[in-house]
């Protein structure tokens, strides 16, 4: 039984080892991809930065819209909920 006990404890640590591994080629990998991405850019660093600002931006305002209606929506079903149950 103790030979069992001992032997899943290696397994366990053989695939926290290879979870590691493939963690650590993970990362490695991203790092590569993003160098090359800057390396291979068609723009320069500053139009890159400026676009993804705007990017951002629009993002943000959407998401904010969109926040926005669906609080608006809720509120107006609660309201209607509220009032059919009265």
């Amino acid at each position: 039984m103790a030979d069992h006990f001992f032997d899943s404890d290696h397994q366990d640590d053989s695939t926290l080892q290879r979870a590691g591994i493939f963690l650590t080629g993970l990362g490695i990998g991203a790092l590569l991809g993003a160098g090359a991405a800057l390396l291979y850019a068609p723009e320069s660093g500053d139009i890159t930065r400026h676009r993804l600002r705007r990017q951002f931006r629009t993002l943000r305002d959407d998401a904010a819209d969109e926040l926005r209606d669906r609080t608006r929506h809720a509120r107006r079903e609660l309201r209607r909920r509220l009032h059919q149950d009265s």
